[in-house]
This record gives C-alpha cells, sequence and structure tokens, in this order.
C-alpha cells in the first residue's frame, strides 16, 4: 500500500466530536422585596434572612412616609408663614400711604397704595388660576 493510501484510511477515521451548549438565564425584579424564590434562598444560606429583609422593606417605607409628611407640613408652614409676612408688608404700605395723604403728599400716597393694592390683586388672581 502506498502511502497515500494511508494517510486516507487515517483521516477517515475522524473522532467524534461533541456539541457544547450553553444556556443564559437572566432574571430580574424591582422594588425592596424580591421574589419568594429568591427570599427562600437567603434563607437557606443565612437562616433568618428573609424575615430581615422583610423588615427592612416595612421600614424603608415607613421611613419614606414620615419624610413625605414631613415635607407636606414643612410647605404648609412656609406658605402660612409667607402669607403672614404678605400681610404684614401689605398693612404697612398701605399704613405708610395713609400718613402720606395726611403729610400732603398725594403722590407717594398714590404709588405706595397704588403699588400695593396692584400685588395684592395681582397675588390673589394668580392663585386662583
Amino acid at each position: 500500500m502506498s502511502n497515500r493510501n494511508k494517510n486516507k484510511s487515517v483521516s477517515a477515521k475522524k473522532t467524534p466530536q461533541k456539541q457544547v451548549t450553553n444556556q443564559v438565564t437572566h432574571q430580574q425584579f424591582s422594588g425592596p422585596i424580591p421574589p419568594p424564590s429568591i427570599l427562600s434562598g437567603y434563607d437557606s444560606i443565612v437562616p433568618g434572612a428573609a424575615e430581615r429583609i422583610l423588615r427592612m422593606a416595612e421600614e424603608d417605607a415607613s421611613h419614606q412616609r414620615n419624610i413625605e409628611h414631613l415635607a407636606i407640613t414643612s410647605t404648609k408652614s412656609e406658605v402660612r408663614l409667607g402669607q403672614f409676612f404678605g400681610l404684614i408688608v401689605s398693612l404697612s404700605a398701605l399704613a405708610l400711604a395713609g400718613f402720606a395723604v395726611l403729610h400732603d403728599q398725594p403722590w407717594v400716597a398714590t404709588l405706595l397704595g397704588g403699588g400695593t393694592l396692584v400685588g395684592i390683586i395681582s397675588a390673589f388672581h394668580q392663585k386662583s388660576k
């Protein structure tokens, strides 16, 4: 047999090929509490971890509600304080306009009184929209 025939017989005998398949799984969740399957996994690694995660989520929700309540209360206080100081400024300007009228200063009284009234009316007109 020739050398050439020997090479053909060797190459005809191929080794079986292995087929490899990769599978990728992606899981995603949003929110403070993971799904039950993941919680049970945490609990199997660290006993009581699921309870701690749930407690942490509850405390976080309570904290968030407290912050929102504080923000609303603070905003309400700021609005009230602004209204009070607006009243003081308006009354002071009107009192000065009256004082200017008593001292024969009609232009000063007109500017102070008219400007104050225009400011008050425009403030209420913007609030009503």
